[in-house]
């Protein structure tokens, strides 16, 4: 579901979003990052964010090209030294089928993502969060920030969060 105005604007002042970066700018790519991309298929998308996972610094953006149906866990996003990402769904969907969890971001400390669906994410016994786990904490070293832009969560589930986890 798409969330109202009010109910946008109340989980941007919770994640710690101030209202200068709200709405969200499109970021620009990093110079010469080989992650920034866009991709169609859940293998791509599965490889770029291991990609990521190396990167430093910069702005980031990974769009995707086209829905996704994966078939596997997608790895956890975790580089504090990454800097921005936004993850630009353009419309598309990811259908995880039951077979994990989508959006894993550990310690990265902003993370925009927008115009996605993400549909039939279920974690495993030790996650939080079907669809969308964010966790920004002392590893950071920064303020954190995770914005959900005209982001719909689907028929996702998790031990606890739900379709959603934020933590600390």
């Amino acid at each position: 579901f798409a969330l109202p105005e009010t109910l946008s604007t109340l989980l941007a002042l919770l994640l710690g979003v101030t209202a200068a970066r709200w709405p969200v700018r499109m970021a620009q790519a990093a110079p010469g990052s080989l992650c920034t991309r866009s991709v169609s298929t859940g293998a791509e998308f599965a490889a770029a964010l291991t990609c990521l996972n190396a990167e430093a610094g910069g702005a980031h953006v990974l769009s995707l090209a086209a829905d996704i149906t994966l078939d596997a866990d997608i790895p956890l996003l975790d580089n504090t030294a990454l800097g921005s990402l936004v993850l630009d769904g353009a419309g598309h969907e990811i259908d995880a089928g039951g077979a994990g969890a989508v959006l894993q971001f550990a310690d990265v400390t902003d993370v925009t993502v927008r115009e996605l669906t993400v549909r039939n994410a279920v974690s495993s016994v030790d996650q939080f969060g079907g669809a969308v786990t964010y966790t920004c904490g002392e590893d950071a070293g920064a303020a954190c920030a995770l914005v959900l832009d005209r982001v719909r969560l689907v028929n996702n589930r998790a031990v606890a969060g739900g379709a959603l986890f934020v933590g600390g």
